[in-house]
Protein backbone atom coordinates (compact mmCIF):
# COMPACT_ATOMS: atom_id res chain seq x y z
CA UNK A 1 0.00 0.00 0.00
CA UNK A 2 1.12 3.55 -0.68
CA UNK A 3 1.05 6.41 1.85
CA UNK A 4 -0.82 9.61 0.94
CA UNK A 5 0.75 12.49 2.89
CA UNK A 6 -1.53 15.43 3.69
CA UNK A 7 0.22 18.63 2.60
CA UNK A 8 -0.85 21.72 0.60
CA UNK A 9 -1.70 21.28 -3.08
CA UNK A 10 -2.12 23.82 -5.89
CA UNK A 11 -5.12 23.80 -8.25
CA UNK A 12 -5.91 25.45 -11.59
CA UNK A 13 -9.48 26.80 -11.91
CA UNK A 14 -11.46 27.79 -15.04
CA UNK A 15 -13.03 31.25 -15.31
CA UNK A 16 -12.83 31.87 -11.54
CA UNK A 17 -9.25 31.44 -10.33
CA UNK A 18 -6.35 29.67 -11.84
CA UNK A 19 -4.55 27.87 -9.02
CA UNK A 20 -5.58 26.45 -5.66
CA UNK A 21 -3.75 24.21 -3.21
CA UNK A 22 -5.35 21.13 -1.63
CA UNK A 23 -4.43 17.85 0.06
CA UNK A 24 -5.51 14.22 0.29
CA UNK A 25 -4.11 11.17 2.01
CA UNK A 26 -4.40 7.46 1.26
CA UNK A 27 -3.61 5.69 4.56
CA UNK A 28 -1.82 2.36 4.78
CA UNK A 29 -4.04 1.29 7.69
CA UNK A 30 -7.19 2.36 9.51
CA UNK A 31 -6.40 5.17 11.92
CA UNK A 32 -8.33 7.50 14.21
CA UNK A 33 -6.10 10.36 13.17
CA UNK A 34 -7.70 12.72 10.66
CA UNK A 35 -5.35 12.59 7.64
CA UNK A 36 -6.62 15.98 6.47
CA UNK A 37 -5.53 17.86 9.59
CA UNK A 38 -3.48 20.87 8.59
CA UNK A 39 -4.60 20.78 4.99
CA UNK A 40 -5.54 24.08 3.40
CA UNK A 41 -6.71 25.66 0.15
CA UNK A 42 -5.18 28.98 -0.86
CA UNK A 43 -6.17 31.13 -3.82
CA UNK A 44 -3.27 32.26 -5.98
CA UNK A 45 -3.06 34.82 -8.74
CA UNK A 46 -3.95 33.91 -12.32
CA UNK A 47 -0.66 35.51 -13.33
CA UNK A 48 1.13 32.36 -12.18
CA UNK A 49 0.13 30.80 -15.50
CA UNK A 50 -1.29 31.71 -18.88
CA UNK A 51 -4.91 31.15 -19.83
CA UNK A 52 -6.99 31.50 -22.97
CA UNK A 53 -10.71 32.02 -22.51
CA UNK A 54 -12.88 30.52 -25.23
CA UNK A 55 -16.55 31.15 -26.08
CA UNK A 56 -19.29 29.43 -24.14
CA UNK A 57 -20.88 26.55 -26.06
CA UNK A 58 -24.06 27.60 -27.85
CA UNK A 59 -25.48 24.21 -28.89
CA UNK A 60 -28.92 23.35 -27.56
CA UNK A 61 -28.95 20.81 -24.73
CA UNK A 62 -31.63 18.30 -23.81
CA UNK A 63 -33.92 19.17 -20.87
CA UNK A 64 -32.16 18.61 -17.56
CA UNK A 65 -28.68 18.59 -19.13
CA UNK A 66 -26.56 21.46 -17.82
CA UNK A 67 -23.39 20.57 -19.71
CA UNK A 68 -22.41 17.96 -22.29
CA UNK A 69 -19.07 17.86 -24.09
CA UNK A 70 -17.02 15.32 -26.01
CA UNK A 71 -14.21 17.90 -26.37
CA UNK A 72 -14.17 17.58 -30.15
CA UNK A 73 -14.53 21.37 -30.40
CA UNK A 74 -11.53 23.18 -28.85
CA UNK A 75 -13.70 26.31 -28.59
CA UNK A 76 -16.45 24.73 -26.52
CA UNK A 77 -15.69 26.95 -23.53
CA UNK A 78 -13.18 25.12 -21.32
CA UNK A 79 -9.96 26.69 -20.10
CA UNK A 80 -6.66 26.40 -21.94
CA UNK A 81 -3.90 27.26 -19.46
CA UNK A 82 -0.44 26.33 -18.20
CA UNK A 83 1.77 27.15 -15.23
CA UNK A 84 4.67 25.74 -13.26
CA UNK A 85 2.22 23.30 -11.69
CA UNK A 86 0.72 21.78 -14.83
CA UNK A 87 -1.56 22.41 -17.77
CA UNK A 88 -5.16 21.98 -18.82
CA UNK A 89 -6.58 22.05 -22.34
CA UNK A 90 -7.92 20.20 -25.35
CA UNK A 91 -5.97 17.46 -27.09
CA UNK A 92 -7.16 15.14 -29.86
CA UNK A 93 -10.82 15.24 -28.89
CA UNK A 94 -10.30 14.91 -25.15
CA UNK A 95 -9.60 17.25 -22.23
CA UNK A 96 -6.16 16.99 -20.69
CA UNK A 97 -5.24 17.68 -17.05
CA UNK A 98 -1.56 17.36 -16.25
CA UNK A 99 0.15 17.92 -12.89
CA UNK A 100 3.92 18.37 -12.66
CA UNK A 101 4.54 18.82 -8.95
CA UNK A 102 4.43 16.09 -6.31
CA UNK A 103 1.53 16.40 -3.82
CA UNK A 104 0.07 19.24 -5.90
CA UNK A 105 -3.42 19.13 -7.41
CA UNK A 106 -3.84 20.72 -10.81
CA UNK A 107 -7.47 21.11 -11.78
CA UNK A 108 -10.04 23.07 -13.71
CA UNK A 109 -13.70 23.97 -13.28
CA UNK A 110 -16.42 24.17 -15.89
CA UNK A 111 -17.60 27.68 -15.11
CA UNK A 112 -21.20 26.70 -14.29
CA UNK A 113 -23.17 27.09 -11.07
CA UNK A 114 -25.40 24.21 -10.02
CA UNK A 115 -26.95 22.67 -6.94
CA UNK A 116 -28.12 19.08 -7.39
CA UNK A 117 -26.21 17.34 -10.16
CA UNK A 118 -25.08 14.03 -11.55
CA UNK A 119 -21.65 14.18 -13.23
CA UNK A 120 -20.63 11.38 -15.62
CA UNK A 121 -17.23 11.30 -17.30
CA UNK A 122 -14.74 8.87 -18.82
CA UNK A 123 -11.23 9.07 -17.37
CA UNK A 124 -8.01 7.54 -18.66
CA UNK A 125 -4.44 7.93 -17.38
CA UNK A 126 -1.83 8.43 -20.09
CA UNK A 127 1.18 8.66 -17.76
CA UNK A 128 1.82 8.62 -14.02
CA UNK A 129 4.38 7.57 -11.41
CA UNK A 130 5.54 3.96 -11.56
CA UNK A 131 3.73 2.72 -8.44
CA UNK A 132 0.42 4.40 -9.29
CA UNK A 133 0.49 6.50 -6.11
CA UNK A 134 -1.79 9.22 -7.47
CA UNK A 135 -5.33 10.59 -7.36
CA UNK A 136 -7.71 11.98 -10.00
CA UNK A 137 -11.41 12.52 -10.54
CA UNK A 138 -14.28 15.00 -10.40
CA UNK A 139 -15.42 17.70 -8.01
CA UNK A 140 -18.84 19.23 -7.33
CA UNK A 141 -20.12 22.36 -5.59
CA UNK A 142 -16.71 24.01 -5.90
CA UNK A 143 -16.57 27.44 -4.26
CA UNK A 144 -14.48 30.43 -5.33
CA UNK A 145 -11.86 29.70 -2.65
CA UNK A 146 -11.62 26.02 -3.63
CA UNK A 147 -13.97 24.60 -0.99
CA UNK A 148 -16.27 21.80 -2.18
CA UNK A 149 -16.50 18.02 -2.63
CA UNK A 150 -14.03 15.74 -4.43
CA UNK A 151 -14.67 12.21 -5.79
CA UNK A 152 -11.39 10.55 -6.74
CA UNK A 153 -9.76 7.26 -7.66
CA UNK A 154 -6.12 6.20 -8.01
CA UNK A 155 -4.13 4.17 -10.50
CA UNK A 156 -3.48 1.54 -7.81
CA UNK A 157 -7.18 0.95 -7.15
CA UNK A 158 -8.24 3.26 -4.32
CA UNK A 159 -11.35 5.48 -4.02
CA UNK A 160 -12.21 8.36 -1.71
CA UNK A 161 -14.54 11.31 -1.11
CA UNK A 162 -13.33 14.51 0.53
CA UNK A 163 -14.53 18.04 1.22
CA UNK A 164 -12.78 21.33 1.87
CA UNK A 165 -14.16 23.85 4.37
CA UNK A 166 -12.52 27.22 5.02
CA UNK A 167 -9.47 25.85 3.18
CA UNK A 168 -9.24 22.80 5.47
CA UNK A 169 -9.52 19.27 4.03
CA UNK A 170 -11.87 16.77 5.71
CA UNK A 171 -12.20 13.08 4.86
CA UNK A 172 -15.81 11.98 4.25
CA UNK A 173 -14.95 8.58 2.78
CA UNK A 174 -11.47 7.39 3.73
CA UNK A 175 -9.24 6.02 0.97
CA UNK A 176 -10.11 2.33 0.52
CA UNK A 177 -9.31 -0.17 -2.19
CA UNK A 178 -12.03 -1.13 -4.66
CA UNK A 179 -11.96 -4.00 -7.13
CA UNK A 180 -14.18 -2.11 -9.57
CA UNK A 181 -11.42 0.43 -10.35
CA UNK A 182 -9.56 -0.56 -13.51
CA UNK A 183 -5.82 -0.58 -12.82
CA UNK A 184 -4.72 -2.08 -16.16
CA UNK A 185 -4.86 1.06 -18.27
CA UNK A 186 -8.51 0.80 -19.28
CA UNK A 187 -10.77 3.85 -19.18
CA UNK A 188 -12.72 4.26 -15.93
CA UNK A 189 -16.21 5.75 -15.96
CA UNK A 190 -16.84 7.99 -12.96
CA UNK A 191 -20.21 9.16 -11.67
CA UNK A 192 -20.56 11.71 -8.87
CA UNK A 193 -24.05 12.52 -7.57
CA UNK A 194 -24.55 15.54 -5.34
CA UNK A 195 -28.21 15.76 -4.30
CA UNK A 196 -29.19 17.62 -1.17
CA UNK A 197 -27.01 16.27 1.64
CA UNK A 198 -26.51 12.95 -0.18
CA UNK A 199 -23.19 12.34 -1.97
CA UNK A 200 -22.83 9.15 -3.98
CA UNK A 201 -19.81 7.89 -5.94
CA UNK A 202 -19.96 5.25 -8.66
CA UNK A 203 -17.02 3.78 -10.56
CA UNK A 204 -17.81 1.83 -13.72
CA UNK A 205 -21.50 1.94 -12.76
CA UNK A 206 -20.93 0.34 -9.35
CA UNK A 207 -21.60 2.28 -6.12
CA UNK A 208 -18.32 2.51 -4.20
CA UNK A 209 -19.19 5.14 -1.58
CA UNK A 210 -22.10 7.10 -0.14
CA UNK A 211 -21.90 9.81 2.50
CA UNK A 212 -24.14 12.46 4.02
CA UNK A 213 -22.99 16.08 4.30
CA UNK A 214 -24.83 19.40 4.08
CA UNK A 215 -21.96 21.89 4.12
CA UNK A 216 -22.36 23.01 0.51
CA UNK A 217 -25.58 23.30 -1.47
CA UNK A 218 -24.29 24.56 -4.85
CA UNK A 219 -21.17 25.48 -6.80
CA UNK A 220 -19.09 24.62 -9.85
CA UNK A 221 -17.90 21.24 -11.14
CA UNK A 222 -14.32 20.32 -12.00
CA UNK A 223 -11.63 17.77 -12.89
CA UNK A 224 -8.43 17.21 -10.89
CA UNK A 225 -5.23 15.14 -10.79
CA UNK A 226 -2.01 14.80 -8.78
CA UNK A 227 0.73 12.37 -7.75
CA UNK A 228 2.02 11.62 -4.25
CA UNK A 229 5.49 10.75 -5.55
CA UNK A 230 8.07 12.77 -7.52
CA UNK A 231 6.93 12.87 -11.13
CA UNK A 232 4.02 14.00 -13.24
CA UNK A 233 0.60 12.65 -14.13
CA UNK A 234 -1.40 13.13 -17.33
CA UNK A 235 -5.12 12.36 -17.26
CA UNK A 236 -7.62 12.63 -20.11
CA UNK A 237 -11.32 13.33 -19.49
CA UNK A 238 -13.96 12.70 -22.14
CA UNK A 239 -17.71 12.48 -22.72
CA UNK A 240 -18.72 14.56 -19.73
CA UNK A 241 -22.41 14.97 -18.96
CA UNK A 242 -23.67 17.13 -16.11
CA UNK A 243 -27.40 16.84 -15.45
CA UNK A 244 -29.82 18.07 -12.85
CA UNK A 245 -31.11 15.35 -10.55
CA UNK A 246 -34.19 14.85 -8.41
CA UNK A 247 -34.28 11.87 -6.08
CA UNK A 248 -30.62 10.95 -5.35
CA UNK A 249 -31.52 7.36 -4.50
CA UNK A 250 -32.78 6.58 -8.01
CA UNK A 251 -29.24 6.37 -9.41
CA UNK A 252 -27.03 3.32 -9.24
CA UNK A 253 -29.77 0.95 -8.13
Amino acid sequence: MQIRIAIPAVISLIMIVSMLSACDEKPSSVSSVNPYAGGRVATLSRTSGSATATPEPTKELSPGILLQDDFSDPKSGWEISSSDYGLVGYENGRYRVESYVEDTYNWCVAGIHAADVRIDVDVSVAATVENGNDAFGVDCRVQENGDGYGFRISSDGYIGISKYVETKGIELQEWITSDVVYVDGRTNHLTAICQGDHLQFLVNDVIVAEVIDDTFTSGDIGFSALTFEPGSITVFFDNVIVQEVGNPYLYGE
